[in-house]
């Protein structure tokens, strides 16, 4: 007998209707007779409700029908292979979190331990009146001194494995004025990333004058960032 016979034995054995046994299973009553007709079959679920609704086992409803047997089959394979798939693309959004975690805490210690070690060197204060936790204040002479933000790593939603401001900064007091002499900003080890007033490159004859002030900074840059 095929599944849509037995389905029809079933409801009428029981005295139900189309529209009756349609209730009992949230469908219409053009989808019971589809399923009796073999237009269509009902799924999984629906057949295991009616099993148990029935008390009749799957294996007596399905085992004389060759083509539910197929569509159940691949139902089950499809039903595999979406929660591989699934697991897939929940998975390598994990790991991909997992992974950038481990990197980004990795450069965070590094890069904050390498900035607290390089400042141990020097003797400083901090001038907590600017934003970001202020700004350390390295005395040069009694009218000279340098500055450097209080660094701290990006956030990890931020992306970013470095400090988002490398700096470091000279100024000379001349009279009731500050001006900012000299300015080093992703400094990589050459003269020509050193600017004058932040705004101009290093000349020579700058460089000369003040080789002294310039080499000071460049070995503080390097002691907090490189």
């Amino acid at each position: 007998m095929q599944l849509g016979q037995t389905i029809q034995q079933i409801r009428k054995d029981n005295n139900l209707t189309q529209e009756g046994f349609a209730e009992l299973f949230h469908v219409t009553r053009q989808t019971v007779s589809n399923w009796e007709n073999e237009k269509s079959y009902p799924d999984l679920l629906t057949l295991v409700a009616i099993s148990d609704r029935f008390n009749i086992s799957l294996d007596k409803m399905l085992k004389e029908d060759i083509k539910m047997m197929e569509k159940l089959n691949k139902e089950i394979k499809w039903s595999k292979k979406a929660k591989r798939i699934i697991g897939v693309v929940v998975g390598i959004p994990v790991i991909v979190a997992i992974v950038w975690f481990i990197v980004w805490n990795y450069n965070k210690s590094l890069s904050e331990d390498k900035f607290q070690n390089g400042l141990s060197n020097y003797q400083y204060e901090i001038d907590e009146s600017c934003e970001k936790g202020g700004y350390y204040i390295i005395q040069y002479d009694e009218n000279t001194y340098f500055t450097l933000p209080n660094q701290s790593m990006p956030g990890y939603l931020d992306f970013s494995t470095d400090f988002h401001a490398k700096e470091v900064r000279c100024y000379v007091k001349s009279g009731d004025e500050t001006i900012m002499l000299l300015s080093w900003a992703l400094y990589d080890g050459d003269t020509k990333d050193i600017y004058i007033d932040d705004t101009k490159k290093l000349t020579d004859s700058y460089e000369k004058k003040y080789s002294e002030l310039i080499k000071f900074g460049c070995d503080l840059y390097n002691a907090v960032y490189r």
